[in-house]
Parts: C-alpha cells; sequence; structure tokens
C-alpha cells in the first residue's frame, strides 16, 4: 500500500513543479501581420549573432504557403540580448506576390513579454513591441 501512495505523491510533485512552466520561454515571437494589397510568398529571417549566424531558411515559410492579405503569421527568434561589446541583430525581409519588398535591421529586449510586431503594408515593414528598433550600425 506504500509503494502507490509514494509513487502518486511523487506524481504530484512533478505535476506542479512543472504546472508553471511554459511551453517554451527561451524564444521571441515575431508576428508578421500583412496589410498589403497581395499575399506575402517570402519572409527570410536570419539573426546575427557575436558574427555567427542563426537563420531560419531561405524560405521561413511553409513550400507553397503564404499570409494572405489580412493574415498574420508567428515565427520564434532566439532571445539574444544586443550589448555595446556584442551588438546582435535580427534581419528580416519580406517579399510579396506582386514582387513588392522590404528588409528591416532591429534589435530587441528579450526580458519584455509582449511579441514583436512586423506590419506589412505592400511597400514598407512598421516594427512594434517587445523594447524593439531599429539596428544602424555606426
Amino acid at each position: 500500500m506504500k509503494r502507490p501512495a509514494s509513487l502518486l505523491l511523487g506524481l504530484c510533485a512533478l505535476v506542479l513543479l512543472f504546472a508553471g512552466c511554459q511551453v517554451n520561454p527561451r524564444t521571441k515571437a515575431l508576428v508578421i501581420i500583412n496589410n498589403g494589397t497581395s499575399a506575402i510568398d517570402y519572409v527570410m529571417i536570419k539573426q546575427y549573432i557575436t558574427q555567427a549566424t542563426k537563420s531560419v531558411g531561405a524560405n521561413a515559410l511553409l513550400d507553397g504557403a503564404t499570409i494572405p492579405v489580412g493574415g498574420r503569421e508567428t515565427f520564434y527568434l532566439a532571445p539574444y540580448a544586443s550589448t555595446e561589446s556584442s551588438p546582435t541583430y535580427t534581419s528580416l525581409y519580406v517579399e510579396d506576390s506582386a514582387l513588392n519588398y522590404d528588409t528591416e535591421r532591429f534589435t530587441f529586449d528579450p526580458s519584455m513579454y509582449d511579441d514583436i510586431i512586423a506590419t506589412y503594408d505592400g511597400t514598407s515593414l512598421t516594427l512594434s513591441g517587445s523594447g524593439v528598433y531599429v539596428y544602424s550600425p555606426t
């Protein structure tokens, strides 16, 4: 009788331990919103971390996938903080089916809980949220 009670107590402890854990707290959400007049069919995301590059790939969208007009898609970035001695930034390139495009380089505050929002209007990207600011090296 002691063994089942011990197992149940151990299981309850594990459930309580993991109850507050997020699915993946070590990533930062980047939400791309398409407010343009054509579907977005190409997204390239690159993170530059102390001269090394982490890239989501040539096209972060799945084969044949698009972000329709009025639609949104979420991608997840590594949450690296930028410092003066070790600048890090993310490069985002978006192209639509009418071959309009824009690119932005930005940094963000990984300690903030809100998402990074990239709104595409058919000609340009506007970034907001999570302490994001456009990166321009000096």
